[in-house]
């Protein structure tokens, strides 16, 4: 009778993943639908909930929404919500020689990755750039990318390098579109004059990332990074051939005869599964104690107390109500009298 519980993290849309942990002779799978998290205006959790389907032996045998109170039982086992992560990308890298597909995983960025940001105005106070730089390629110890004013031809490298005790991080800003452009340093806080507009260095923020490990073309270790960019959704992944690749959803990019997919955001759902053959007589015994302890509040004890006295009898009781421990008084005391 002893229990069972393993904890596993699915993507939603990944193949069903074994749960070997459980020992399970009949290989059983999950498979997530759908990983859902519903928050608030101020991003507190409303709701965390999977749609789930499991497998035995590659046969379905349960399906439906799985919460942390609510769990999905198929099986003999309970599957239940324990965590949700929002941040997780698919990708996909196919070599071109042979056309096999080499890579193919949904990346879980659990981690944090520190990206400037940056606010670009005209001269009238217009906004024009406000964005996080996610680096593309080094220059030095500091990593960056290739901005471009809207409207301009005009185009700046911009990127972060650490700094010191005092500014933990600097920005690096060089005009890449015109000999003799702005090279300068700032720290945050502070504004550039890029002759016609403003650029501003509002700090550092944070990004989704992880370390990738086994990516076809990279340099050892590998970061992905997930964030908003201009065109939408961004997956930045490097270095490969010495720079990072700059990913949009569905477009594939050639980097030395490797083709690299973003495929799409992906969500993770955590889940944990249960299995305790002693449960049921923990309920069984759990029943009788709830049944006997409202056996003794709704059904007292009787007690009677007697005293003969000077050929006087006096009887009281404690127990039901009051007229129904009269009645038993008046019983017994007419039974003692046929006796005598």
């Amino acid at each position: 009778l002893t229990a069972k519980q393993v904890q596993v993290f699915v993507a939603e849309g990944e193949a069903a993943r074994p749960v070997f942990a459980l020992d399970d002779p009949d290989h059983m799978q999950v498979y997530v639908e759908d990983a859902i998290g519903r928050f608030d205006a101020t991003g507190f959790p409303l709701e965390y909930r999977t749609e789930l389907v499991v497998y035995r032996d590659g046969r379905e045998i349960g399906r439906g929404p799985v919460t942390v109170s609510h769990p999905l039982s198929a099986g003999g086992y309970r599957f239940h919500q324990s965590a949700y992560f929002p941040d997780g990308a698919a990708l996909r890298v196919r070599d071109l020689a042979s056309g096999r597909l080499v890579f193919d995983e949904v990346l879980a960025l659990v981690d944090q990755a520190a990206t400037p940001r940056i606010i670009v105005k005209d001269t009238a106070g217009a906004v024009l750039v406000d964005d996080a730089i996610v680096p593309t390629d080094f220059l030095g110890d500091a990593a960056g990318t290739t901005i471009r004013i809207p409207g301009t031809e005009r185009q700046f490298w911009v990127g972060a390098r650490p700094g010191d005790s005092v500014t933990p991080w600097q920005l690096v800003v060089f005009e890449t579109s015109r000999p003799g452009g702005v090279r300068e340093i700032i720290a945050p806080g502070a504004s550039l004059d890029l002759g016609g507009f403003q650029l501003e260095f509002a700090g550092v923020t944070s990004i989704p990332s992880s370390a990738v490990s086994g990516l076809p073309g990279a340099q050892g270790a590998a970061v992905a990074e997930l964030s908003e960019g201009p065109g939408g959704l961004l997956l930045t992944v490097g270095p490969v051939a010495g720079r990072a690749l700059a990913l949009s959803p569905g477009q594939p990019v050639i980097v030395d005869g490797y083709e690299y997919t973003f495929e799409g955001r992906r969500e993770f759902a955590g889940l944990t599964v249960r299995r305790d053959p002693g449960s049921t007589f923990i309920w069984v015994a759990t029943a009788a104690f709830l049944a006997g302890l409202a056996l003794t509040f709704y059904t007292p004890r009787r007690r009677l107390w007697g005293k003969i006295a000077s050929g006087r009898a006096v009887f009281r009781g404690l127990g039901g109500s009051r007229k129904a421990i009269e009645r038993e008084i008046m019983e017994v005391a007419a039974r003692a009298g046929r006796r005598l």
